[in-house]
């Protein structure tokens, strides 16, 4: 890592990479190999690429180099060696990272104990195919990489929530938080954040979509529960992505449910056009009304 730093400072030195119109090519540890134009280089934090019009943030502890690309290369989409096919293949999915993280750790807040389990970075196919989910905007299907982060076992209870709102304690303390407002939740995450010194937020809806595929996670989500992502809600676009964030604006939210409706990949309901699509249309009423509720996410090369 100290030669990597040694070397990216005398490129900067050297008014290398300065330019934000220069395409570099940053190869992961991993073996992943991504080429788009550079934004930022913090030799000690991360490096910050425009890969096919999203800008996309890599760790520095995860990159193995960065290197500008000669006049000779071609720019490319990003690569992966990968034992996945070629065929999109909605839910398919490969763990990568095999690096030394601890398999969980509980976090103390406000009096609610919460269970951070972690989910191994790795790449997977994420959206359906259109058979099911024409009206629910995830399509279409399209390959995403993500590094390895930790989510949580529960649900943030009222009694954190309104602690970080600065309201009054709750009669029902223990009980879930739910809220039609992305902004208190989103405000709720950052105040967990800030209490606890560490960068905790909302999950993106890859790292929801990716972390609900693992068998081993299933349990973990409420089957009658709407849940909030930290992305604008948005059709996908059909491009390989690393560890996106979505869109960078928007009117709605992403909200997320395990099997509320018919599967797993139900997004924010209030897209939904045909009734007749939903399998029980009381539960899905009352879910709407309740709002989503908060599940934390916290990068695992963060976790330290």
């Amino acid at each position: 890592m100290k030669k990597l730093i040694f070397a990216l400072v005398a490129l900067i030195m050297c008014g290398f990479l300065t330019a934000q119109a220069d395409q570099v090519k940053v190869t992961m540890k991993s073996g992943t190999v991504i080429t788009g134009e550079l934004v930022e280089l913090d030799a000690l934090d991360h490096v910050t690429v425009i890969v096919a019009g999203i800008e996309t943030i890599i760790p520095m502890s995860e990159v193995g180099s960065v290197d500008r690309l000669g006049e000779d290369e071609e720019y490319t989409m990003p690569t992966k060696k990968s034992s996945l096919g070629s065929k999109l293949i909605s839910g398919e999915y490969e763990i990568t990272d095999n690096a030394a993280y601890p398999d969980s750790f509980v976090i103390k807040i406000e009096g609610q104990e919460i269970t951070m389990l972690l989910v191994r970075g790795g790449t997977f196919t994420m959206g359906y195919d259109g058979r099911h989910s024409w009206n629910m905007q995830t399509e279409p299907m399209h390959r995403v990489t993500l590094s390895s982060f930790y989510i949580s076992r529960q649900l943030v209870n009222r009694g954190v929530a309104n602690a970080m709102l600065d309201e009054k304690a709750p009669k029902r303390p223990k009980m879930t938080w739910r809220s039609t407002s992305w902004d208190k939740a989103n405000e709720i995450a950052e105040g967990i954040a800030e209490d606890l010194r560490k960068p905790y937020r909302l999950p993106t809806e890859a790292e929801w979509e990716y972390a609900a595929l693992q068998p081993e996670l299933r349990g973990i989500y409420p089957r009658k529960m709407l849940e909030w992502c930290y992305d604008y809600l948005a059709e996908y676009e059909k491009v390989d992505q690393i560890d996106p964030m979505g869109p960078n604006n928007g009117r709605l939210h992403v909200l997320r449910s395990y099997k509320l409706g018919r599967n797993l990949w139900q997004r924010n309901f209030a897209t939904v056009k045909n009734i007749f699509d939903i399998i029980n249309v009381s539960e899905v009423s009352q879910a709407l009304d309740e709002g989503g509720a908060i599940r934390l996410v916290l990068p695992a090369n963060k976790a330290k």
